[in-house]
């Protein structure tokens, strides 16, 4: 992670650290059709643990999973700020789903 300290630039991979780390880079983040409540294709996921497949619905499926079947997705490609943690455990979860994993070296912290 090279955030606000580190480095010359308050910016790292994923956010830019000039607005209190909470704003996404203008690189990677949601156009205007994709934030519109109308668009089907909109999700926006959240979750609390490492491994973003580990949320469930009421029936024991893996929240995440059963949303990127409904896409028809085949590959996940990851970015983030903690490989060693975040990205590591979303990409083994993945993999394990069988999904096509794909880790972004310019896209991630540590």
């Amino acid at each position: 992670w090279y955030g606000p300290t580190g480095i010359k630039t308050r910016e790292n991979a994923l956010y830019d650290f000039e607005t209190n780390g909470d704003q996404t880079l203008a690189e990677i983040k949601p156009t205007e059709i994709e934030l519109k409540k109308e668009n089907s294709n909109r999700f926006f996921y959240h979750s609390l643990h490492l491994d973003m497949f580990w949320s469930f619905d009421d029936h024991g499926k893996s929240i995440l999973d059963q949303k990127l079947k409904s896409f028809g997705c085949d590959t996940i490609i990851l970015c983030g700020l903690w490989t060693d943690e975040c990205i590591i455990a979303t990409a083994y979860a993945g993999y394990s789903r069988g999904y096509d994993v794909v880790v972004v070296s310019d896209a991630v912290g540590t």
